[in-house]
């Protein structure tokens, strides 16, 4: 596991070549100090995060500078500590817990990101033993990174001595040797506690990055098992296989079942029709997913201006010469202007292309601006947001007793005022049918059994079988189980709510393409009535058909 450590001293306008850092240098993670990040601002962060990655953000919660952040790679299954915090310097706190279960016991340990501001340190070393010994009852494996500004190269110096003291006391070594800043000074540490950090390289940067140097170093583990292969599941759906679908598809009338049992049966035999024909048409592939992503702007363009600016970087690492720094610098402002150019290019292109389409456009700029490290932990499964949830509605339900027993007599009294009483659900015609489903956006859910758009096509050939399980739904007043199915997904409700806390989380139920066709339709029912007695209340909210 390779990890990297960069005072960037403001991350907006450096955003860019921070994202090829973690690429070019294969890191697993990269920590940062002096992002100069503000709170609630997300942009420059979104921009450093390649592909694959995501990233916690401890900002200065006022006032200019400071801040700290950890971008790393998705899969090592990292949350965040938030017990930890201090005044006389900056701290962000992330447990590695790895993707496998082994990981998680064997290999687990802290990863801490440390500013401390240059002044008086008095107040800082009391309270960072104070902070080292409340971190060691957290974990027996602790990585701690950062900026600590004091001078690790003057032997002499008070500061140093007071610090290296604690270290000593706690049994915690400081592993960089060798400068750390453009000036000669060891600013930027390493420090460890049972873990060991190995092949550490400090590589200096250009002014127009930062005056200090990045540091890299790796943890090597006894088993390999951090950072399996990842894997996706895709199948290649064109024109030519789409028609082959449609073609071979059986005749699908179905008898228009008499009972629930009947309707049960007929439902499941129609999805599994539908799924074994496209498994033969389409089957699906697995692919393995490459660690190392390039952004989708990023062209030959790019590509050359990069290359020129490498080349130099290493002909005045090589020589030393002040000519192939400059030139150095000089490429690489082009290759940075150059990058920013067409990435803006793309994204504008983008949304020419999708102006028409506001949802596209909303996800678009949530993308760019909103914060993407709403991570669940990982010591939070699914029968804890289950049991969560369930204990919520039942006390819910509880405390509204009373509440939906008054609610029950309003709506007895409105409908006993109206002229007609609703009985029933009316069946719909085919043609009705069809309108709803070609008028519904083409959204899939991993529980339909083939694409949306692709169901739409065939139409011809499972409309009466459709049209026959919903109107049998409609006149039995009974949902098939496999239409109450739904993909429950935990969403935080905002970024700096802390992820540990289940209330803190909002569910979002994905249907079956079929249930919310159905639902549709009782709904334009239940809405045609209500409109016709005049029952809806004053301040309702009704949507347009």
């Amino acid at each position: 596991m390779k990890l990297g450590l960069l005072n960037i001293r403001s991350l907006a306008p450096k955003s860019v070549i921070v994202n090829d850092i973690i690429t070019d240098n294969h890191l697993n993670a990269l920590c940062l100090c002096e992002t100069w990040i503000k709170p609630d601002e997300y942009i420059a962060l979104n921009e450093s995060t390649p592909p694959g990655f995501s990233y916690f953000s401890y900002p200065r919660s006022s006032g200019r500078g400071g801040g700290v952040a950890t971008i790393y790679d998705s899969m090592l299954g990292i949350s965040q500590n938030s017990q930890l915090d201090a005044k006389s310097f900056e701290v962000l706190s992330l447990k590695v817990a790895g993707p496998s279960p082994a990981s998680k016991t064997q290999h687990s340990f802290l990863l801490i990101t440390l500013y401390r501001p240059p002044g008086p340190y008095s107040n800082f070393i009391s309270e960072f033993a104070d902070f080292l010994a409340a971190v060691i009852l957290l974990s027996d494996k602790i990585i701690i990174v950062g900026d600590f500004n004091i001078h690790f190269e003057k032997d002499q110096d008070p500061l140093k001595i007071a610090f290296k003291s604690v270290l000593d006391a706690l049994g915690f070594k400081q592993n960089v040797i060798g400068p750390t800043h453009r000036c000669s000074h060891t600013l930027d540490l390493v420090l460890t506690l049972g873990i060991e950090a190995e092949n550490i390289v400090t590589l200096s940067q250009h002014d127009s990055i930062s005056d200090h140097y990045l540091i890299m170093f790796e943890i090597v583990f006894n088993q390999n098992i951090l950072l399996p292969p990842r894997y996706i599941s895709k199948r290649k759906i064109t024109t030519a296989i789409a028609n082959e679908f449609v073609n071979k598809l059986p005749d699908l009338t179905i008898s228009l079942p008499s009972y629930e049992h009947d309707l049960e049966h007929k439902t499941e035999y129609l999805q599994t029709v539908l799924r074994s024909k496209l498994d033969r048409v389409a089957p699906t592939k697995i692919k393995q997913i490459r660690d190392k992503k390039l952004a989708p702007w990023y062209n030959d363009h790019t590509r050359t201006l990069k290359q020129t600016a490498r080349n130099f970087e290493r002909k005045w690492r090589h020589t030393k010469l002040e000519f192939f720094r400059l030139a150095w610098q000089h490429s690489l402002t082009d290759y940075k202007k150059a990058l920013i150019k067409t990435k803006s290019q793309y994204i504008s292109s983008l949304i020419e292309k999708n102006r028409d389409n506001p949802r596209f456009l909303f996800t678009t700029v949530a993308k760019l601006t909103g914060s993407q490290s709403s991570v669940i932990p990982v010591d939070i499964n699914s029968n804890d947001f289950m049991k969560f949830f369930d204990e919520k509605m039942n006390s819910i339900r509880q405390k509204n007793q009373y509440h939906s027993q008054n609610l029950l007599i309003d709506i007895d009294e409105c409908c006993s005022s109206s002229e007609t009483h609703l009985e029933c659900f009316s069946p719909v015609t085919e043609k009705d049918l069809f309108s709803v489903i070609n008028s519904s956006k083409s959204t899939s859910c991993i529980l339909d059994p083939v694409p949306t758009q692709l169901l739409k096509q065939a139409l011809p050939k499972v409309g009466k079988s459709l049209l026959e399980i919903v109107n049998s739904s409609l006149s039995m007043g009974y949902v098939p189980n496999f239409l109450k199915l739904a993909v429950i997904k935990p969403i935080i409700k905002k970024p700096n709510r802390d992820p540990r806390e289940l209330a803190n989380y909002r569910t979002i139920s994905n249907l079956s393409f079929i249930a919310k066709i159905l639902e549709k339709i009782v709904f334009n029912q239940l809405r045609l009535y209500l409109q016709r007695n005049s029952m809806h209340e004053v301040f309702q909210f009704q949507s347009k058909p």
